[in-house]
């Protein structure tokens, strides 16, 4: 009796073993490494920036983008450089004066693929923007930091109105930053900011077209920035934004930054196309970037992207 009970306890913990060993759930650290592109193949990749510099080196349509780096609390890659399309020929980042370890290590690694890094000047939120003394502090700390980052350049924001103050500033402002030779200086918003005696110092004019409705919008706003502010054609860069729609010449609408990039060609031809919130172009279910990497596309098929 004793051995039978003996036997049949230990017929009970074997199952028992088995299952407290299938229940672990503990996690084990695996050893991963992760290899980049120019890694895998050096030759290839070296051959691709090649083609990629070449392409951008070349007459083309210019893709420009903004980028809301240095996030407080960074939730996915829309934030980073790294992420992005290698083919955009520019990319300002709006919290330039608060880089983190990650943008001072992507920065050079875009301009590899020839991708140019500009630093956002916002006049319209300076705390600084009433004080000449101060804007010019101000500026003298923004030419630093692109110094010492190897910035591409920099763009200046400003979209209200013009009055004794804002003439002035945009003085200071084209002044100031024109001491940076051989960099891109970009202008956004009102087409009215910059003296037209200063035009050949600003490399492209932007305007602010993501609030237009439809087409005839942008058209008008073309109108004004060339007929009225004297700002050459070719120098001119529209833009969009992911979500956005315009209702084309057919009355019909379509994604704006499509549509927006065959104006591009329709109604120039401009210098290019810009896309303000590019990480909100991210996510995908097939494809980062998606309606980024379309625009780009449609105004230089050839591209190696």
């Amino acid at each position: 009796m004793k051995q039978t009970i003996k036997y049949l306890i230990l017929a009970l913990l074997i199952p028992a073993a088995y299952c407290f060993t299938a229940c672990d759930t503990d996690i084990e650290p695996i050893d991963q490494q992760i290899i980049k592109p120019d890694q895998q193949d050096p030759a290839q990749y070296a051959a691709y920036l090649a083609a990629l510099k070449a392409y951008k080196a070349s007459e083309h349509y210019v893709v420009y983008a903004s980028l809301a780096n240095a996030p407080a609390v960074p939730g996915s890659e829309k934030a980073f450089l790294r992420s992005l399309p290698d083919s955009l020929d520019i990319v300002a980042l709006e919290n330039a004066g608060n880089l983190t370890e990650y943008d001072i290590e992507d920065i050079p690694q875009a301009q590899a693929k020839g991708t140019k890094i500009l630093y956002t000047v916002d006049y319209n939120t300076l705390a600084e923007s009433t004080d000449a003394a101060a804007l010019g502090t101000y500026l003298d700390k923004v030419i630093e930091v692109v110094n010492r980052y190897k910035f591409d350049g920099v763009t200046v924001r400003y979209g209200g109105a013009m009055d004794a103050a804002a003439t002035q500033a945009a003085a200071t402002i084209v002044s100031k930053l024109s001491s940076l030779t051989g960099k891109i200086l970009m202008a956004e918003g009102n087409p009215l900011f910059i003296a037209k005696e200063n035009h050949s110092a600003v490399t492209y004019f932007v305007l602010t077209t993501t609030d237009a409705v439809n087409t005839f919008n942008i058209r008008s706003q073309l109108a004004y920035a060339t007929d009225y502010a004297g700002i050459a054609l070719e120098k001119i860069i529209i833009t969009a934004e992911p979500g956005g729609k315009l209702t084309d010449e057919n009355l019909v609408q379509q994604p704006a930054i499509a549509e927006a990039a065959k104006s591009v060609i329709t109604m120039g031809p401009l210098a290019g196309l810009g896309i303000y919130n590019i990480g909100d172009d991210y996510y995908d279910a097939y494809i980062n970037y998606k309606q980024t990497k379309h625009a780009i596309g449609l105004l230089n098929p050839a591209n190696p992207k």
